[in-house]
């Protein structure tokens, strides 16, 4: 019957129905019902529309906020990294300059020591003997790079000076460095400074070589 066509709560409906089923269809009743159950249906649909739009803005809203934030967050990993990479900048530039001044300190002391070493040598070297004189000494020096120098000694005088000429003639290459004087065929060394020339058994012609000491040739 007509009860099977329609599953509905609404008692005006109901009532058609039932009034049908005796035989007797209120037609204004029926489509009156039938028309408020098609409106309360659109309403419950057009409800469901206005809950499902209301989640997904605030999905979309929970979605944009959780981006902003993620953008802040990276914002603020962005900045701290930049303030980061800016510290260990300066920081690698003020140890370059350090370094770089420290480097220049060490090098002046560097040249003032080699400097003093080289005004000591001069200053204690006497007068060179003239030809004739009495223990005059003939004294050649090879230099490991092949170069000579020469100079005359009186014999009495001490075997430092000879140190003291190399380092005077020489200069800046052997300043600072430590070296001995030895002579060849037989192999002597000369390192005794304070003894004179004589006692240390130089000849009135003597070569003498300059040997480092603490170094690889």
């Amino acid at each position: 019957g007509p009860g099977d066509v329609l599953d509905t709560d609404d008692p005006e409906l109901l009532a058609a129905i039932m009034a049908s089923a005796g035989g007797e269809v209120d037609e204004d009743l029926m489509a009156q019902a039938i028309r408020r159950a098609k409106n309360e249906e659109e309403s419950r649909q057009r409800q469901l529309l206005l809950d499902q739009q209301e989640d997904e803005y605030e999905e979309s809203l929970r979605v944009d906020q959780e981006r902003q934030l993620q953008e802040e967050m990276r914002r603020r990993e962005e900045l701290e990294a930049k303030r980061r990479a800016e510290e260990e900048e300066e920081e690698a530039r003020i140890r370059a300059e350090t370094e770089e001044a420290e480097a220049l300190e060490a090098e002046e002391r560097r040249k003032a020591s080699i400097e003093e070493k080289i005004a000591e040598a001069k200053a204690s070297l006497t007068p060179e003997p003239e030809k004739g004189t009495p223990g005059r000494l003939d004294v050649m020096v090879k230099m490991p790079d092949g170069k000579r120098i020469k100079r005359a000694f009186v014999s009495s005088e001490p075997l430092g000076l000879v140190y003291s000429f190399v380092v005077a003639e020489i200069g800046e290459a052997i300043a600072l460095r430590d070296f001995r004087l030895v002579a060849t065929m037989p192999r002597r060394v000369f390192e005794d400074r304070a003894s004179s020339m004589k006692d240390a058994g130089l000849e009135p012609q003597t070569l003498l070589l300059v040997e480092m000491i603490g170094e690889e040739e």
